[in-house]
């Protein structure tokens, strides 16, 4: 029998990923497993005048930002859409298909299920996608949630 006993829902607070929240809440009720919320702090490094102020500038920003995501993650966790659920919270800072990728590598997730944004055209090349990258290298399944997907009961 097929059963996700650990099911990732990456976010980035966007609208599409907390449409996805949906899915993942619902299979995790259904399989009775554990559902992990991680965001990715992206550690890109800006474009600041002061070469010797970056590495200051870089490390603040990550900490302040690690530290709203959190905030905002924990929030997340209480909401009733995942009430009654197991469900564990982690930030992590880097890249963020290849840090969702590895935390779902190093944890055993069964599933992952993340939300796409629909961009097409320039758009998708410029930015890339994130699901795109997930799906073409993740070790286990991947479920893809477009913004106009409806659940069905």
């Amino acid at each position: 029998m097929l059963t996700f006993k650990h099911i990732l829902a990456p976010t980035d607070f966007s609208a599409p990923s907390h449409h996805a929240l949906k899915y993942a809440a619902e299979l995790a009720r259904r399989f009775e497993g554990t559902l992990h919320l991680l965001t990715v702090v992206e550690s890109a490094i800006p474009l600041v005048p002061e070469a010797g102020a970056l590495s200051f500038y870089q490390a603040d920003r990550i900490q302040q930002e690690q530290a709203a995501a959190k905030q905002a993650l924990d929030k997340l966790a209480h909401e009733p859409l995942v009430r009654g659920l197991t469900v564990k919270t982690q930030v992590l800072s880097g890249a963020p298909h290849h840090e969702i990728l590895q935390f779902a590598k190093d944890r055993g997730i069964e599933l992952i299920v993340v939300g796409t944004h629909g961009r097409t055209g320039l758009s998708h090349v410029f930015m890339g996608s994130v699901a795109e990258k997930i799906v073409r290298r993740a070790t286990c399944p991947v479920l893809t949630v477009h913004p106009g997907d409806r659940p069905t009961a």
